[in-house]
């Protein structure tokens, strides 16, 4: 038999999570989107050296993301 626990703290606030879905995909569209507006357009602005930094900030999150993700399997299958 497993010991799970069989009470959780969910106090009905449904609606406020399904907001929160629409609030991400939103700022993840924009965070997407705008860099390759930017990119195509030399009129917005943005000058070269931030596209430079955020290029690499990404890559460092993605791989950091992935490191962790890594060190965790490893962690669960060490036997």
């Amino acid at each position: 038999m497993s010991d799970c626990p069989t009470d959780n703290d969910f106090d009905g606030r449904m609606g406020i999570r399904i907001s929160a879905i629409f609030v991400i995909l939103v700022g993840s569209f924009l965070g997407t989107w705008f860099p390759v507006f930017a990119a195509r357009n030399p009129g917005v602005g943005v000058p070269s050296w931030a596209f430079f930094i955020a290029k690499y900030f990404g890559s460092g999150v993605i791989l950091a993301t992935a490191f962790i993700h890594v060190c965790h399997f490893l962690k669960m299958h060490d036997g």
